[in-house]
């Protein structure tokens, strides 16, 4: 996961602008070790929740939850990475600017109360599903 996330900044294939113009800037040993820090603060520190979607045009693309979401909390005037983010290091300024580990829909609109009541649907389902699973597989 840290690998994608950190990762593909700066090895995704679709952006060979960002090697072009960065990859002499790379320390890849520097990264490993970000890398495993990163995994060892997630693992110790977070916890992930996630809500079911039923098709991929519901989760992705530019009408999708996910770019409504992410274009809500770039808009988030409350929200601030912390000062020891270790994104402030990226050589990509929206990166830097935007606090989030992502550049792609950062101008994407914010949630719609119709996509609130989306979200709201689809966590009582999947909160739905989840207690299923756990009935099916007590002993």
């Amino acid at each position: 996961m840290c690998r994608v996330l950190f990762r593909g900044i700066s090895t995704n294939p679709g952006t060979p602008s960002v090697l072009n113009t960065h990859g002499h800037q790379r320390d890849i040993d520097k990264e490993r070790q970000i890398e495993a820090d990163i995994t060892r603060i997630l693992r110790e520190n977070f916890s992930f929740r996630f809500i079911a979607l039923e098709g991929q045009a519901e989760r992705m693309g530019s009408e999708g939850l996910e770019a409504r979401l992410i274009g809500t909390l770039s808009r988030c005037n409350e929200c601030a990475p912390s000062s020891g983010w270790l994104g402030r290091y990226s050589p990509l300024e929206k990166l830097r600017q935007s606090g989030l580990w992502l550049v792609q829909h950062l101008g994407a609109n914010a949630l719609t109360e119709r996509d609130k009541a989306r979200v709201l649907v689809a966590a009582q389902a999947t909160k739905d599903w989840l207690k299923d699973q756990e009935e099916r597989n007590a002993p």
